[in-house]
């Protein structure tokens, strides 16, 4: 059954990615009537809003969201009605023209000028930094009506997230919190009674999965738990090395205490958005909230703002990757400290296997990150990094919300609201509300557009 799959797998393989490239991007719809824009804008699958009920054959496309076979279903389902709300919302303000999105793509996540080009940011920086003057004479940036919502969302997400997962997981987040501080302080007290042997010989692993009767956890007690300080010792290095790497590396242009700060918001909302993941395999990162505070905090300094947008959606987001792999060793008791090498030592090759690759293909593949690259090195994710470091980095929130998009500041209070609706809703009326919705992934999936759609949503 194996072979007869992988055989299957790599034959088919070649057909959507190099022998009929049409089955990975099956715009259909659109080949009826090429010249017709408004039926590309709405199922257009690579530059409109995908609506199309057979939009791929591929299974990169088919599972560019979402897996399928391992999220279940009424995940899947939240997931779509999400992005179904956000079609209708993108098509109101698109052919309204709000803030004159219907002279631009209606779904990219690229920022545009006042004459519907592409955003050069050399224009408006002197030493890498905003220069007011030349800023006047080239152009304000423009955002497509489909990044409009995604930010809007983006921040309706943090406080609703916030509020409803710790309304939600209260008792999980309670019993984490605490043996956590608990592990602190008896680190702490043996460290200021010089008792050593206690913080570097690991206790006995019954000290936490003791609490617990199923047969994993009866299982995996038998193998000895990583000492705390292993952890304590990766944090330190790599806040060392990232103050190392701000220093030695001026270009960055930024401040130490931003580290720091990066590191203290992840503290607070790294166990609820843990939570979302391992509850619904959705992960969801602090990278807009990052950006937008750094934003604030030093405003027409781009490089900067990526740098700690970087650090602060990784902190959470290797935590999620951590946790994960934690959990499938679990329940197939892989031995703790053996897992634990073996992340370490990953961690480590890959980051060297890692730069050389980029360094290579920024070097040797033709055209890298230019959208019609004929490979498809199109680099999407790094277009909506740099756009976001140019609109509230070097721009800045301050400008955004008090002239260029000053609606989008309600995002935060609409979120906060609805939070209190929905926690209001499961407290006194919990039967009102069905089991299979799970609003932090309805609102989580009303951000994946730009550059992405329903095309990517409606085959799983």
């Amino acid at each position: 059954f194996f072979w007869i799959c992988f055989g299957s797998m790599f034959v088919y393989f070649w057909l959507p990615d190099f022998l009929f490239q049409a089955l990975s991007y099956f715009s259909w719809m659109t080949w009826i009537a090429p010249d017709n824009f408004n039926l590309a804008a709405i199922t257009g699958n690579q530059s409109g809003l995908g609506l199309n009920p057979i939009p791929t054959f591929d299974w990169n496309i088919i599972t560019g969201i979402v897996n399928p076979l391992v999220v279940p279903f009424y995940v899947t389902m939240n997931m779509f009605a999400g992005l179904g709300l956000s079609f209708f919302v993108i098509v109101g303000i698109y052919w309204s023209n709000y803030k004159w999105t219907g002279y631009l793509p209606i779904n990219s996540n690229a920022i545009f000028t006042n004459k519907g080009t592409r955003f050069q940011v050399d224009k408006v920086l002197t030493n890498g930094l905003l220069d007011n003057e030349k800023y006047q004479l080239y152009s304000a940036p423009f955002y497509s009506a489909a990044n409009i919502v995604v930010y809007s969302c983006f921040f309706m997400f943090y406080p609703f997230g916030f509020l409803y997962n710790s309304y939600k997981e209260w008792d999980t987040i309670k019993f984490a919190t605490s043996f956590i501080f608990s592990n602190f302080k008896e680190t702490f007290q043996a460290i200021k009674s010089g008792n050593f042997k206690q913080v570097f010989i690991s206790k006995d692993a019954k000290s936490t999965l003791s609490k617990y009767d199923d047969p994993h956890s009866k299982m995996m007690s038998r193998y000895k738990e990583v000492p705390d300080w292993c952890f304590y010792s990766i944090l330190v290095i790599s806040l060392v090395l990232a103050i190392v790497c701000v220093k030695v590396y001026p270009e960055s242009k930024t401040p130490v205490w931003g580290i720091f700060f990066t590191v203290g918001i992840n503290f607070v909302f790294l166990i609820p958005l843990c939570l979302l993941l391992s509850v619904t395999g959705i992960q969801m990162g602090l990278n807009v909230l990052v950006e937008l505070i750094v934003g604030y905090a030093l405003p027409g300094n781009g490089v900067a703002l990526m740098t700690l947008k970087a650090l602060g959606y990784n902190i959470d987001g290797q935590a999620d990757n951590f946790i994960s792999c934690q959990k499938v060793a679990h329940y197939a008791r892989i031995p703790t400290r053996a897992l634990f090498r073996g992340q370490i030592i990953g961690v480590f090759v890959q980051a060297f296997v890692f730069l050389g690759v980029i360094n290579w293909s920024m070097s040797n593949i033709e055209d890298m990150c230019d959208i019609h690259q004929k490979q498809r090195f199109t680099c999407a994710s790094d277009r909506t990094f740099y756009s976001a470091s140019v609109l509230w980095g070097v721009i800045g929130p301050k400008r955004v919300f008090n002239g260029l998009y000053p609606t989008m500041k309600y995002g935060f209070l609409i979120g906060f609201l609805v939070a209190l609706l929905f926690i209001a809703i499961r407290r006194y009326a919990p039967k009102s509300m069905p089991n299979n919705f799970e609003p932090s992934v309805f609102i989580v999936f009303m951000i994946n557009y730009a550059p992405i759609n329903l095309s990517y949503i409606i085959p799983s």
